[in-house]
């Protein structure tokens, strides 16, 4: 059995790499792509000047903010039950940032691109005793040259779609070492269960033990503080909240949110955008004068719960925006594919684009 990816896989991603700047059209994906390529000397450093040899380093990795969250229960349980742990969170997605920040780990960054030049030093530097990958985003050469350096690797939340692309020749063999590596896979279902085993996982390491987001959203619903738009929020039965957004979804929001005024002139709209940067907010807040609309009101002001239209300017707070309102948008539908567990647990009636994952729920 190969003990790292093929050179294939390697050669791949050191050609790919190079090109990634000409693919990109955001910025926020510009500024995610500049993070990843210096993640691994800012997390070299930290690790040569705060590893403590004598602490165990959990590393979590999740991709984005919604496999981050599911990640943090399971990163937060282990803390409380060992709290003299050190940790380190990383991702890949740039929405993930500012998340980072919430989650009390000792060290939160992007994680860099899958090279040896980059992974050997970092590596070498934060000496991971278990290393995290949540749900799906898992690093071939990562997870080998950790394992290979004596770290025991677990897939948390672990899912493969039916139709995934790594169930693919030639992917498979392509990521196969890495996940012939892992110590721990935590599947969601028999089905995930299933495909990891196709992935190379070894069939006595995988548990099927149900999602950790179901117990990450209890417990993020419970402890909802009443702050921000929670503390302001308004008359649910005209409320609607659009979670998750992407500028294609706002324009049909919007549009339709003028006919629905014209009807019921107490409507109100909250939107929180999947990426609240400063470039998607100004667009949003050009796309309602465009429709003439009231400006978007951010929900940390006072006036949030009598304004129509109110916008999440920050991450983190999806929980506390679903308990104001009576109906909820599951956003990315008409993008991609979303899962409405969040505002489900809110117990709302809800909605979403072409292509949204409600019958998963």
């Amino acid at each position: 059995m190969n003990t790292v990816p093929p050179w294939s896989y390697r050669a791949a991603v050191a050609l790919a790499v190079p090109m990634v700047p000409h693919l990109l059209r955001s910025t926020g994906a510009r500024t995610a792509h500049h993070g990843r390529l210096r993640a691994a000397e800012r997390l070299t450093a930290w690790g040569e000047r705060h590893r403590d040899p004598s602490r165990p380093l959990v590393w979590l990795h999740a991709a984005s903010v919604g496999e981050g969250l599911s990640g943090a229960a399971v990163l937060g349980e282990l803390k409380s039950r060992h709290p003299d742990i050190q940790t380190v969170f990383t991702h890949f997605s740039g929405s993930a940032s500012e998340f980072g920040a919430t989650i009390g780990a000792d060290l939160h960054d992007f994680l860099p691109y899958d090279r040896r030049r980059d992974i050997d030093p970092l590596l070498a530097a934060l000496r991971p005793t278990v290393l995290l990958f949540s749900r799906l985003d898992l690093w071939p050469l990562l997870a080998t040259r950790a394992s290979a350096i004596g770290s025991r690797l677990a897939l948390i939340g672990a899912t493969v779609r039916p139709d995934s692309g790594r169930l693919r020749w030639p992917v498979t063999s392509l990521i196969r070492p890495g996940y012939a590596a892992l110590d721990l896979a935590l599947a969601i279902s028999n089905d995930d269960a299933a495909r990891l085993a196709r992935l190379g996982v070894t069939a006595d390491r995988i548990v099927v033990t149900g999602d950790p987001r179901v117990d990450a959203t209890i417990e993020r619903i419970k402890s909802v503080s009443a702050t921000g738009l929670a503390h302001h929020p308004g008359d649910p039965d005209t409320t609607m909240v659009a979670g998750s957004t992407w500028p294609e979804d706002e324009l049909v929001l919007l549009e339709a949110f003028v006919r629905v005024r014209q009807r019921h002139p107490l409507a109100r709209l909250v939107v929180a955008p999947h990426q609240p940067s400063a470039a998607h907010l100004t667009g949003l807040a050009a796309l309602a004068t465009r429709l003439d609309l009231p400006p978007p009101v951010s929900f940390r002001e006072t006036e949030a719960a009598r304004a129509p239209l109110v916008v999440v300017d920050q991450v983190g707070h999806l929980a506390a925006s679903y308990a104001s309102g009576g109906i909820a948008y599951v956003g990315g539908g008409i993008r991609n594919q979303r899962d409405p567990l969040r505002d489900r647990a809110r117990r709302v009636a809800t909605t979403g684009g072409r292509g949204t994952a409600l019958s998963r729920c």
